[in-house]
């Protein structure tokens, strides 16, 4: 989220200096500050909400569900997946495909 917020604070002034730098070369067209103002009030609402977000998140539930899904409690959730290819053997060389999980017969073999 801060990266987010530096990303658009550098647009905000690259908007800027280019449209000083254009009505420089030509004042009577007020178009690049019209277009600049334009950027930098998407970019302002970006960054405000940006800044909410880092108050208020999900970060620590949705970190606790990862912890949660490394040791394994929802491993349920995997059944009839796609397996991981074998590192090696005639799985991996015989380019038959992936194999799919059935459940007990994977155990088994």
């Amino acid at each position: 989220r801060l990266v987010d917020i530096g990303c658009d604070l550098f647009v905000v002034v690259s908007c800027c200096v280019r449209a000083m730098k254009e009505t420089k070369e030509d004042p009577s067209d007020r178009t690049p500050i019209e277009l600049a103002d334009q950027a930098c009030r998407l970019a302002r609402r970006r960054i405000g909400e940006r800044f909410r977000q880092v108050r208020r998140n999900d970060d620590t539930s949705t970190y606790r569900v990862a912890r949660r899904a490394m040791e394994g409690r929802y491993a349920w959730l995997e059944a009839g997946i796609v397996a991981a290819p074998a590192t090696g053997g005639e799985g991996a060389a015989s380019g038959a495909g992936p194999a799919v999980a059935t459940g007990e017969a994977d155990a088994e073999s």
